[in-house]
This record gives structure tokens, sequence and C-alpha cells, in this order.
């Protein structure tokens, strides 16, 4: 009786080992996936946020914090971040985030917001609905980028276009 408890105990601090070992593997894997994750976002210029839909929780990375003009140190919270938006945007913003809960469906909006020093900017975000277990919305994320560099150069462009057009009609 002592021997065969000895060796089925044997076996499970072996099968034990194994799975520490296993467990210890996979967290170094995800760590690495962490890093390269963030090495991308970074270099693409991405912040991420996700909200909890019932408390309305923000979880936002320091890139996201970033974009927003928001203090890396600082909680965001939901009322500060429907304050970001420019007011002339707000509703159509909110609507959009309402219709991608509503659906379950991707989000992407392109708007303004204010940050804290009352700089105007253009955001690009993305996002989808993360599902529960009973398969309703727990949670939307997804991921913003700074487009104001973009939308400035496309507004030029147009202006210049459009100066173009009309020292082009003095001509005639």
């Amino acid at each position: 009786d002592v021997t065969v408890e000895r060796e089925r105990l044997e076996g499970l601090e072996t099968h034990n080992a194994a799975l520490t070992a296993e467990l210890s593997h996979r967290a170094n894997v995800e760590r690495e996936r962490d890093r390269e994750l963030d090495l991308a976002m970074r270099a693409g210029g991405l912040g991420a946020w996700s909200m909890d839909l019932k408390t309305r929780f923000i979880v936002a990375s320091d890139a996201y914090k970033a974009i927003l003009g928001w203090p890396l140190g600082s909680p965001l919270g939901y009322e500060d971040r429907v304050k970001s938006i420019h007011p002339d945007d707000r509703e159509t913003v909110l609507r959009s985030i309402a219709d991608c809960i509503a659906r379950q469906a991707d989000y992407h909006v392109e708007h303004r917001i204010i940050t804290p020093a009352g700089e105007t900017r253009w955001v690009s975000s993305r996002g989808i609905t993360v599902l529960g277990v009973d398969d309703e919305p727990v949670r939307i994320a997804g991921v913003t980028t700074d487009i104001t560099a973009r939308v400035r150069a496309d507004r030029m462009r147009a202006a210049t276009m459009e100066l173009s057009d009309v020292l082009g009609d003095l001509n005639d």
C-alpha cells in the first residue's frame, strides 16, 4: 500500500513539474507576444483602449492617453472621454458606438477631440464589440491613431487646388 501511494505521489510530482514548466514556457511566449504587439502599436502610432459596457470603466494604454493629450498618470473615465470629443462630433461618435454595440459590428469613426490643453486634434478609432459567455456584448475594445497631420495635409491640398482654380479663372 505504501509503495503504491509513494509511486502515485512521485507520478503526481512529475506531472506537476511538467505542468509548471509548460506554464512557464507559455508565460514567456505571452510576454514576448505582448512586447511584439507593443512595438507594432508604437510603430504604427496606435493607442489601445477598451470599455466595460456595464461599468463604463475604461482601460487605456499610455499611447492612447498621449493621443488624447491626457496625463499619463491619471485615470481616464468615461465622462472624461466623452467630454474630449469635439462638441460638433459628439453625437455622431456616440451614435457610432451605440450602433457598434447594438449590431455587434466593427466600429470605425474619424472625429475631432479637444485635449485638456485646448488643442484640437483629429483621431481615427477602430473597435469591436466583445461578447460574453451568453453572447451578449460586455465591452468594446479598439485602437486609435492621431490623424491630425493627414487631415491638415488633405485640407491644405484641397485649398491649394481651389486657389489654383481661382487663379486660373483670373487668366481666362
